[in-house]
């Protein structure tokens, strides 16, 4: 009888204490304003765990200037989709007083916020880079039992940390995309 308890006990206790998680198609397109060389951007996203890339295809659009992100993640719900960057490189002046030449690296945000564990379209909505506004937010929130996703743009001189919510999360690993 002992034993018969002790295995509903092992048996219930997997139903209860068990984390829910789940795998989805993901679909992201990136638009870049014209100055920004997509054919040039190098990708990452910061590794995570409980939301982790199972497969990506990153396919650039020079005519469009843009990107297009898909793949499938896996995640434990409710983990947040990883923290995405953009970045190029080109060369400048060390100051203006000299005549010294710098590599200079431009990096460009994409951050999830609480809710989003993947991204099954962008929801109709455009997500655009630009140099002066290189740091997004995407939110979500429930109107009608409709998932909305809400797009902030963020310049590099605001506190960005402040304004991501606490949701930029630093990572020292990121994993290149393309």
């Amino acid at each position: 009888m002992k034993n018969l308890v002790l295995f509903i006990l092992i048996l219930f206790s997997k139903l209860f204490f068990a984390q829910a998680s789940a795998t989805a198609n993901f679909s992201l397109k990136i638009d870049f304003e014209e100055n920004i060389p997509v054919d040039q951007l190098e990708i990452f996203y910061n590794v995570k765990a409980g939301n982790t890339l199972k497969s990506v295809e990153v396919k650039i659009d020079k005519a469009n200037n843009s990107v297009s992100i898909n793949g499938i993640n896996h995640f434990i719900i409710p983990i947040n989709f990883p923290t995405l960057s953009f970045s190029y490189t080109d060369k400048t002046n060390l100051d203006g007083y000299s005549d010294q030449i710098i590599e200079r690296k431009h990096i460009f945000y994409l951050v999830t916020g609480p809710g989003i564990t993947s991204y099954s379209n962008n929801n109709g909505q455009n997500i655009r880079f630009s140099k002066e506004l290189s740091n997004v937010l995407i939110t979500s929130e429930y109107k009608d039992k409709n998932k909305l996703y809400r797009i902030q743009y963020f310049t590099p001189d605001n506190n960005i940390y402040n304004y991501f919510n606490g949701n930029l999360e630093i990572s020292n690993s990121v994993l290149k995309l393309n």
